[in-house]
C-alpha cells in the first residue's frame, strides 16, 4: 500500500446521534490514525462509512464517512476503492451535506481523478480529470487532497508526454499558493518545479524561436518558460537574506538554481528584442548573502568548470558556495543546490575546489560566502 502523503484530516462529525456501530468505526479510525497506521484507518474508514450507509439517512454524518473514507482509498493502491463513497458524497453535495468539507467540484474531480488512476494509460481519461479540476476554484484548489490529485496526474501527463496539459493543471495550484500568505515555501517550490518539468518536456522539437514578438500565437512554449522564470522570481524574494554559505537555506537554494536552468533553457529558445526586455522585467532579486559592503565579481585566474562528458543529454543546474583565503585558493566548498539530485554537484563541488583567484583589492568580508552558479545545457 502507497504510503499516505497527505494530512488526512478528520471530518468534523457529530457522535451524538446514530448507531454505535458506525460510530466505534469511526473511533477506531482515528486511534489508527493517531498511531500512523494507515492500513487499519483505511479499513475502519471504509467499515464507518458502510455501516453509516445502513443506519443513517442523507445527512451532514454520513457525507462526511464517505469523503474520509474516498480521500484515503482514492491514494491507496485500489484507488478504485473509494468509487462507491466518492458517488455518495456527490449525492449528498448535491443536497447541499458535507461541502464545508469538499465542494461538489472537488468530488468530481476526485471522481474524475480516480477513474485515470485505475487506467493510467487511458488519455482520455486523464483528459477528462484535467477537464472536472477547472471547476475547482478559490482556496479549494489548495485542499489537501485536492493539491495531491493534481500533483499525481499532473506526474502522470508528463509521463505520457502531454507536458502541456500538466503545465495548465499545476497553474492554478501554485498561482493560488502565492495569494495565500504563510503558504508553505517548500511546498511550493516542489509544486513550481513540477510545472517547470512539466514545460520542459512540451520541447518545440525541431522548432528554434527567435525575435518572437508577444502577439504571434505560436510562441506558447516561450509564455510557459517566461511564467515559471517569473514565478521562481517571485518565490526566491518570499526568502530572507541569508547570513553565510553554511546555513543557507537549501529550499531558496533549490529555487535559485531552478531559475538558473530556466533561463538557460528560456535564452537557448528565444533570442531578441523580446528576451531581453522580459529579463529586463523581472522583479529584482532580494535575497543572497548578508554584506555590509559591496563585492565585485571575482576575477578568476583558473577556474575550469567543465560539462562531465558522462552527463551528455541531460540538463540542470547547480550552485556551490565557497569561501577564498587570501592567496586565492578556495575554501570549505560545499553543495548548496543541484538539479536534478545526484548528477552534476559532486563534480561541480570538486572543480569549484580547483579554482584560483586574483584577489587583489579584496576585502576580506568579500572573500567570504562566494557562490558559484552553472548551468549545464545541452542545446536543441
Amino acid at each position: 500500500m502507497r504510503s499516505f502523503a497527505a494530512a488526512f484530516a478528520m471530518a468534523a462529525l457529530s457522535l451524538g446521534f446514530a448507531s454505535a456501530d458506525w460510530k466505534e468505526s469511526y473511533r477506531a479510525y482515528q486511534a489508527a490514525m493517531q498511531s500512523g497506521d494507515g492500513q487499519a484507518a483505511l479499513v475502519h474508514a471504509r467499515t464507518a462509512w458502510e455501516d453509516a450507509k445502513v443506519s443513517l439517512p442523507v445527512s451532514e454524518n454520513r457525507a462526511a464517512l464517505a469523503q474520509n473514507f474516498a480521500t484515503i482509498a482514492m491514494f491507496s493502491d485500489d484507488p478504485a476503492a473509494a468509487l462507491p463513497a466518492l458517488e455518495d458524497a456527490i449525492l449528498h453535495a448535491e443536497q447541499g451535506f458535507g461541502t464545508s468539507n469538499y465542494d461538489l467540484p472537488n468530488l468530481l474531480f476526485f471522481r474524475a481523478y480516480v477513474r485515470s488512476a485505475e487506467k493510467p494509460r487511458n488519455m482520455a481519461l486523464a483528459l477528462a480529470a484535467v477537464e472536472a479540476a477547472e471547476g475547482v476554484t478559490g482556496n479549494a484548489i489548495l485542499a489537501p487532497h485536492s493539491a495531491l490529485a493534481r500533483r499525481l496526474l499532473a506526474k502522470r501527463l508528463i509521463e505520457r508526454e502531454a507536458g502541456d496539459k500538466a503545465f495548465d493543471l499545476m497553474t492554478p495550484l501554485t498561482d493560488q499558493a502565492f495569494s495565500k500568505e504563510g503558504y508553505d515555501l517548500e511546498a511550493l517550490q516542489a509544486d513550481l518545479s513540477l510545472r517547470m518539468v512539466a514545460a520542459f518536456s512540451d520541447l518545440p522539437i525541431g522548432e528554434r524561436f527567435t525575435n518572437l514578438q508577444p502577439e504571434v500565437g505560436a510562441d506558447t512554449f516561450i509564455d510557459r518558460l517566461e511564467k515559471v522564470l517569473f514565478d521562481w522570481r517571485r518565490h526566491m524574494n518570499r526568502f530572507p537574506p541569508q547570513k553565510s554559505i553554511e546555513t543557507y537555506n537549501p529550499v531558496l537554494a533549490k529555487t535559485e538554481a531552478s531559475e538558473g536552468l530556466t533561463t538557460a533553457y528560456y535564452r537557448s529558445y528565444a533570442n531578441g528584442p523580446r528576451v531581453e526586455a522580459f529579463i529586463a522585467s523581472l522583479p529584482r532579486r532580494r535575497t543572497g548573502i548578508i554584506r555590509s559592503e559591496r563585492c565585485d565579481a571575482i576575477k578568476w585566474k583558473k577556474n575550469p568548470m567543465r560539462f562531465p562528458a558522462s552527463q551528455s543529454g541531460y540538463n540542470g543546474a547547480v550552485i556551490v558556495g565557497f569561501h577564498l583565503n587570501r592567496d586565492g585558493k578556495v575554501e570549505g566548498e560545499r553543495l548548496l543546490a543541484e538539479i536534478p539530485a545526484d548528477r552534476f554537484g559532486e563534480r561541480a563541488v570538486k572543480q569549484v575546489g580547483k579554482f584560483w583567484a586574483d584577489t587583489t583589492g579584496v576585502s576580506d568580508a568579500c572573500l567570504r560566502n562566494r557562490r558559484y552558479d552553472v548551468q549545464f545545457y545541452t542545446k536543441p
